[in-house]
């Protein structure tokens, strides 16, 4: 945190804690993927024959419906971060918080949506 003129700017540690958290919220993604992919597929598995070929474009459209706006969400969550530094309130802990924490809660509904799933 650096005072120029009167005006507060973020310092290098504030961008590398702000890429770290980033770094978090990616891992989250990757892991949140996952357990939704799967969790998705054993649901279109119990609705569909197993093999058919409504059953691979349905995996192929769930693939997509979880991808796309994820990647959209991730790519928007770095310059939420962002905006977090520049600030005098320090608000990058809070907007990390409120990414992170319905990713989590996503997660757990997903992995319980998988317990179901398979009895």
């Amino acid at each position: 945190m650096s005072e120029q003129s009167g005006r507060w700017r973020p310092g290098t540690a504030d961008y590398m804690l702000m890429f770290a958290l980033y770094a978090v919220i990616l891992v989250l993604s990757y892991y949140l993927f996952f357990v939704w992919y799967a969790a998705l597929k054993l649901l279109v598995g119990e609705i569909l024959e197993p093999g058919s070929t409504a059953t691979r474009s349905a995996f192929q459209g769930v693939l997509l419906i979880l991808a796309v706006p994820l990647f959209i969400f991730v790519f928007s969550a770095y310059y939420y971060l962002q905006g977090g530094l520049n600030t005098r309130h320090r608000q990058l802990g809070r907007r990390f918080l409120r990414i992170s924490v319905p990713m989590v809660v996503l997660m757990a509904l997903g992995v319980l949506l998988q317990m179901v799933l398979r009895g």
